[in-house]
């Protein structure tokens, strides 16, 4: 029995008493009694519903980012390592309605404007933790140099003198670290797998410049303040916002030819098409950023993220094409390379009509796709680093806490299915059937892993793909990326190597 129900019961009890003794001996002190346990009472109830006491204040800067988002999703669960978490989620745009259901303070700030950043920033003189994944791009690198590390030194300058126990500051990069800008692509890189001890390139660096704004920064304040660096590679995840989500890309990229009815083509380059790839999920990537925020032998690291296993362009494709029920075009032998920048420069009304008939949020194809990034990515040979630092200082993918928050995710999908009635429809097409719920995954056909190593990467549960239609205008295209994987325990990476496993069933509308 709580201890508010105690109160209700003895206050009860003395009212019975009271009315079977004389009522003369309480006439003075009755009403002086009653209005003392109903405020005793009330200030229980009152304690019992206050806020949480919080252990640590977290501030995303770029919340509405691909990686920002994970946070938002993560710090708040009870069992994340630190918490109970308090967030404010800072972004540059209006809080958008894909990110109302976080519990997070959202804060709409120009990071860029040194003025607008103090204003709001130096009054958060609770934040214990400082989560920076977010970034500008420009046309030429030096100007990257440029805004990036004005970006930071703004956030740092507003946040380290005024918020008092701020304890560490996490910040993100990326794997152009080790094979510089995307403009000098393989002409200086090291040769891979990347690892965290490389010397830095003898180019411009954005990445090199926020390192040094950070370290400089912390140096100039009292010891106590620590700091972290994470630096994934390709990001599978959910943002809408993201300046470099490839799946998302590469969906309205299979919308438009479906509704086109042209082939899904492979825009790329060979050695693209045939090597092999990794990705980096972004709640992995989250999961880093906490870890290393929290654990005392991660303080003042580097560290290379990615999910531990690898996957072929080529396999990928023919899933993309089958779930889109478009014609798989593949990669054609000795044709040239298809610039998707070019390609899509003038389907901005195609787009407009596909949102029309579907009933879509309204969206220009411009803030949905990044096409100079799917050009980038799929016309370079893909190249991989080591998680092995990682490793040795004890971070590895809590599986258990992971599924939990998968089967969370799925339960709001469902739930938002509910709300708006429509189902995703199942590909008729589909020559492929799931394994059973709880099939180990070893025993499925066509999963054989290579070695150990891959194992637990290979039990990433990324989500990937967004629900392109069937959604009601109140929500964008992607808005809740849908869980492929979330019952079986499959990575775009397995299925990508392994074309036979298919994807769930009722899980992708197309």
């Amino acid at each position: 029995m709580s201890s508010s129900s105690s109160y209700i019961i003895s206050i009860n009890l003395y009212c019975i008493i009271a009315i079977s003794i004389e009522p003369s001996i309480f006439t003075d002190t009755m009403s002086w009694w009653w209005a003392g346990a109903i405020g005793a009472a009330k200030k229980k109830l009152d304690e019992d519903d206050a806020p949480p006491k919080y252990q640590s204040i977290a501030l995303i800067v770029g919340v509405t980012g691909i990686v920002g988002n994970s946070l938002a999703e993560i710090l708040p669960l009870s069992d994340t390592p630190g918490g109970p978490w308090k967030v404010y989620g800072l972004a540059r745009r209006p809080r958008p309605q894909w990110n109302a259901d976080h519990p997070i303070e959202y804060i709409q700030c120009d990071i860029l404007d040194p003025v607008e950043t103090l204003a709001n920033l130096s009054g958060l003189e609770d934040v214990t933790h400082l989560f920076y994944v977010t970034w500008a791009n420009r046309s030429t690198e030096s100007e990257n140099c440029e805004i990036n590390a004005k970006m930071l030194k703004n956030v740092l300058d507003a946040v380290i003198p005024n918020s008092p126990n701020l304890q560490h500051i996490s910040l993100q990069t990326g794997r152009k670290h080790y094979f510089g800008p995307f403009e000098m692509l393989a002409k200086v890189a090291h040769d891979p797998p990347f690892h965290e001890d490389l010397p830095r390139l003898d180019a411009l660096n954005f990445y090199y410049d926020l390192e040094d704004v950070l370290l400089n920064s912390v140096e100039q304040k009292e010891e106590g303040l620590t700091w972290s660096i994470h630096r994934p590679g390709m990001i599978f995840g959910f943002s809408p916002y993201s300046m470099m989500n490839i799946i998302g890309s590469l969906c309205v990229y299979a919308t438009i030819c479906k509704h086109e009815g042209v082939p899904f083509k492979f825009p790329g380059t060979k050695k693209a098409w045939n090597c092999y790839s990794d990705a980096s999920d972004a709640d992995l990537i989250a999961e880093q950023h906490i870890w290393a925020a929290v654990e005392p032998h991660a303080k003042n690291e580097a560290f290379n993220i990615s999910n531990g296993d690898v996957f072929k362009w080529k396999h990928f494709w023919k899933v993309l094409a089958e779930q889109f029920e478009v014609e798989n075009g593949d990669f054609e032998e000795g044709g040239e390379k298809v610039s998707m920048v070019e390609m899509m420069k003038d389907k901005g009304e195609v787009w407009d009509e596909i949102v029309r008939e579907k009933g879509l949020l309204v969206t220009k194809l411009e803030e949905v796709a990044q096409w100079w990034f799917v050009d980038v990515i799929l016309g370079n040979q893909s190249m991989l680093d080591t998680m092995n630092k990682s490793k040795e200082h004890g971070f590895s993918d809590n599986i258990i806490r992971q599924e939990k928050r998968q089967q969370t995710a799925y339960k709001k999908s469902k739930k938002h299915e509910g709300q708006h009635g429509k189902k995703p429809t199942t590909n008729p097409n589909s020559k492929t059937q799931w394994p059973s719920k709880g099939t180990p995954f070893a025993e499925r056909p066509n999963t054989k892993l290579p070695n150990t190593e891959n194992h637990k990467g290979g039990k990433r549960l990324n989500r990937i793909m967004g629900v392109l239609l069937n959604l009601s205008p109140s929500h964008t295209f992607e808005h809740h990326i849908t869980n492929l994987f979330n019952q079986h325990q499959l990575t775009p990476s397995r299925i990508a190597k392994n074309p036979q496993v298919p994807f769930p069933p009722n899980k992708l509308a197309i």
